[in-house]
C-alpha cells in the first residue's frame, strides 16, 4: 500500500470534514471543500490532456489556489513542480525545461512572466 500527500488530504476531508483548512483574511475552507475544489482542478488538468506522471508547473502566488492546484495535480497522479513567483521570465523556462513540465498553472497577473517562459 502507497500513501500519497493527496490520500492524506482525502482523508482528512473525510475525518475532519468541517474543520477549516485553509484561511486567507475572510476566506475559509474545511477540509472537505478543499478536497472537493482539488477534485475539480484535476478534472480540469485531465480534460487538457494531463494524466498521471506528467509534470505540472504551478506558478501562483501564496493564495489558497495553490493549495487547489497543487493538491489537484497531485490527485490525478501528477507531479507538481512548484515556480516562485518571483522569478523572471528567463528562470522560468529553465526551471520549465529543467523540470519537463507538460503544463503550467498560472495566476492572471504573473501570466506576463510566465508566457514569456
Amino acid at each position: 500500500m502507497s500513501l500519497s500527500i493527496a490520500s492524506i488530504l482525502a482523508e482528512s476531508a473525510v475525518r475532519h470534514a468541517d474543520r477549516t483548512a485553509v484561511v486567507l483574511g475572510e476566506l475559509k475552507l474545511t477540509y472537505a471543500q478543499l478536497w472537493a475544489h482539488s477534485l475539480q482542478y484535476a478534472a480540469v488538468l485531465r480534460s487538457k490532456g494531463v494524466g498521471p506522471g506528467d509534470k505540472v508547473a504551478l506558478l501562483l502566488p501564496n493564495t489558497p489556489h495553490f493549495p487547489l492546484a497543487y493538491y489537484g495535480t497531485l490527485a490525478l497522479g501528477a507531479v507538481a513542480v512548484p515556480v516562485h513567483a518571483l522569478l523572471k521570465a528567463e528562470e522560468i523556462q529553465y526551471v520549465l525545461e529543467d523540470s519537463g513540465a507538460t503544463a503550467m498553472v498560472c495566476a492572471a497577473p504573473l501570466l506576463g512572466e510566465g508566457a514569456k517562459g
